[in-house]
């Protein structure tokens, strides 16, 4: 029999649509790279094939070292542990600050995994609504805690909207929690992946933020699966000692290439730059929706009601794209990548023109 609270779980909407694409689609749907990882990095993780064993629970010292390094709100390689992806961690933090019953307050649209994971560990979501500009909604989070919070999620690079949170919202989110005794969970995934304006890390003027990031977006290594968090040691002492149980920690061999090679995405961002401003100057006068400052997502307003329809919609004109019901409790957005080849994407822009004519007839 199937526990009540798996029930409550449905399969991811994107992975629905990707994997209903036919043929010759553009597909817009799943969020990764498509620019390579570096040779460089390539190469050390073939020679590092041999190293066959269990990774430290924590994680491999020397890449904890090399993440401790390069973010500079990162004390040591003791705030540091491995996962198993961003994924991975997001689930470890939320079973060490939170217990079953508690409530984690996500603003919304949010990350597809945030309300899943939180309800599949018996947590109950509470949703500040980002309507309609998307900015963070600092009040309304304020206005959300309760005796039963224990988390607040934020997520800047945004996924799915593509912005960038102003500094002194999330400085004003993490003082509101601060005062409660509430954790702040920051999810920068993209940080590597801003344009004009620079990503926002809390973790460099709180103590009560846990930081979670991965190498699947920056170095172009979503199959690799490693994915870190850091905080205070207490805390990541604990994630490590779950860690054991939970997946027995990420690769060892694509830790090992992870802290010999560089990781660095800038190669990528004028490229990613480029692609947003085709969407954007195709795109912006024909549908509603924020100029991506980051990331590589575009949350689009459906010009006909509900975004599930105007999905179904689009695959019929060979676009592929992700409803936002997946990353909302509203059926009024969906969600494209612009990560993907430039023939891809202006065979979606013609799909996606098409489609709000044939709405608008």
């Amino acid at each position: 029999m199937l526990s009540e609270r798996i029930k409550r779980l449905s399969e991811s909407e994107v992975r629905k649509m990707f994997q209903s694409a036919r043929p010759g689609s553009a597909n817009l749907s799943l969020g990764q790279p498509d620019w390579k990882p570096s040779a460089e990095l390539v190469e050390s993780a073939k020679q590092s094939l041999e190293s066959a064993s269990y990774a430290p629970s924590q994680g491999y010292l020397p890449l904890r070292e090399k993440i401790s390094q390069e973010y500079r709100f990162v004390k040591s390689a003791e705030n540091v542990v491995v996962t198993c992806g961003s994924s991975a961690a997001l689930s470890l933090s939320l079973l060490s600050l939170a217990d079953v019953g508690q409530e984690v307050i996500i603003p919304d649209p949010y990350f597809i995994s945030y309300k899943s994971l939180s309800m599949a560990l018996g947590l109950n979501p509470v949703f500040a609504d980002a309507y309609p500009a998307f900015e963070l909604p600092v009040e309304k989070i304020r206005s959300a805690i309760s005796e039963k919070t224990a988390v607040i999620l934020l997520n800047s690079p945004n996924n799915p909207t593509g912005l960038v949170h102003e500094k002194e919202d999330i400085r004003a989110v993490c003082e509101i929690a601060e005062e409660k005794g509430i954790t702040v969970i920051s999810d920068e995934v993209y940080h590597g992946l801003a344009f004009e304006k620079k990503a926002y890390s809390p973790a460099s003027d709180f103590s009560n933020v846990v930081t979670l990031n991965s190498f699947s977006k920056i170095a172009a290594i979503p199959g690799y699966r490693v994915g870190w968090a850091s905080g205070p040691s207490e805390f990541i002492e604990s994630m490590g000692a779950i860690n054991t149980f939970f997946t027995a920690g990420a690769p060892l061999p694509f830790q090992i290439a992870l802290s010999q090679a560089s990781w660095d995405a800038s190669g990528a961002l004028g490229e990613l730059r480029e692609k947003r401003d085709l969407i954007w100057d195709e795109l912006g006068a024909r549908y509603d929706f924020n100029k991506p400052e980051g990331a590589f997502y575009a949350f689009l307003k459906s010009p006909s009601g509900s975004a599930a329809s105007f999905v179904a919609l689009l695959s019929t004109k060979g676009v592929i794209a992700a409803p936002g019901k997946g990353f909302s409790e509203k059926d009024s957005h969906f969600r494209i990548s612009f990560a993907a080849p430039k023939p891809t994407l202006e065979q979606a822009i013609r799909g996606l023109k098409e489609a709000v004519r044939s709405v608008a007839r």
